[in-house]
């Protein structure tokens, strides 16, 4: 095989690897054990996950030990399903399965005639004990209802333990945070610099790599929900921190929205340094859609967000004095010295032939 072929299956290998390794953080993982009413394991039986959103199913069959597991399912509500000649169908309701999140939804199955059915609800879990890693998931619903300023989602990661936005001339809601329309663009988690965090879309790195915030910002209506990870357990970035996104998609059922935030300055605050309160008129709005192609098979999502602001600032700022600006320092207490002889200027006043070229140039005497 020549060395050009060789490079072609590598790189064909990895990007049928690529949607694997992603899955790793962007979606979640059930397992469990089938039981009889005894306790005692039963291997052998069929398992079956229905997503309740979209239909589509996934199956497995548990082992010599019992157990099943059923990785790389996307976050939402489920429904399982768990058959053994001999036993009841076993069926497990609204079991909810977060971003990352490895569920343990154990199922027992009795003693009768297959065609007979015991139908239970699933429990929240307190507590998750199949994953080591520290976080917690902010869902959707609290994505688009609590009140957001600027409506970006990175400010709800807050809401998590020892996560803060970062202050400073270049992190977090200053420089960067007016790239992003206002709105913080990047958060420290558990004491670590903010360059520290990583971000994933649907398991693709979104970071900018120069400051260190969130790559790109979106609608919030299209994140189905996230999570904020502390102490990443994994080596795979070295990172002290993770925000997992992942995106809604659609369904067997049409579904969207259409907003339109405004604001202006009938409730604002006159700044102390105005003589009346600035002119503001914010509109953020947007759309996002979500329909089957073909029913419980192949799905379409897609959002618009615009922002349009007209705005008058207020700025307070020392400038020199002309005779400053003319190398006169002659009101000042302050002696200026001479940096070759490191004595004063007589009557602290530059000469002009000491004033660089390029002072000259840059200062408007």
């Amino acid at each position: 095989m020549t060395r050009a072929r060789k490079g072609t299956c590598w790189l064909f290998v990895f990007f049928l690897l690529c949607p694997v390794l992603m899955a790793q953080r962007t979606t979640g993982t059930l397992v469990g054990t089938v039981t009889d009413p005894t306790g005692a394991i039963l291997p052998g039986a069929e398992i079956t996950v229905t997503n309740v959103d979209t239909g589509v199913s996934r199956g497995a069959v548990s082992g010599d030990n019992g157990a099943y597991t059923l990785a790389a399912l996307l976050p939402g509500l489920y429904r399982l399903q768990a058959t053994l000649p001999g036993f009841k169908e076993a069926v497990l309701e609204n079991v909810r399965l977060r971003v990352d999140q490895q569920r343990r939804a154990d199922l027992q199955l009795e003693v009768g005639e297959i065609t007979e059915q015991v139908t239970v609800e699933a429990k929240p879990v307190a507590l998750g004990t199949e994953n080591p890693a520290m976080g917690e998931v902010i869902t959707g619903e609290q994505v688009v209802e609590l009140p957001l300023d600027g409506r970006g989602f990175v400010a709800l990661a807050t809401l998590s333990a020892g996560v803060t936005v970062p202050d400073g001339l270049v992190q977090g809601a200053s420089v960067t945070g007016r790239f992003a329309g206002g709105r913080p663009s990047s958060v420290a988690i558990s004491g670590q610099r903010d360059y520290n965090t990583d971000y994933r879309f649907d398991g693709i790195p979104s970071k900018d790599r120069v400051y260190g915030p969130v790559g790109m910002q979106f609608n919030v209506d299209a994140s189905a929900e996230f999570n904020v990870q502390r102490g990443d357990a994994s080596t795979e970035t070295g990172l002290s921190g993770r925000i997992n996104v992942v995106t809604k998609s659609g369904t067997n059922e049409f579904h969207g929205t259409a907003y339109n935030f405004h604001r202006n300055k009938v409730l604002d605050a006159r700044n102390f340094f105005a003589a009346e309160r600035l002119p503001l008129v914010r509109n953020q709005y947007g759309v996002s859609a979500g329909a089957p192609i073909l029913k419980e098979k192949l799905f379409v999502f897609g959002e618009f967000e615009g922002l349009r602001q007209r705005r008058t600032l207020a700025l307070v700022d020392e400038v020199p004095q002309t005779q400053w600006l003319e190398g006169d320092f002659s009101n000042l207490e302050t002696p200026i010295t001479d940096p070759s002889t490191g004595e004063p200027f007589p009557g602290n006043r530059i000469p002009t032939n000491r004033i660089s070229n390029f002072a000259n140039t840059y200062i408007p005497f």
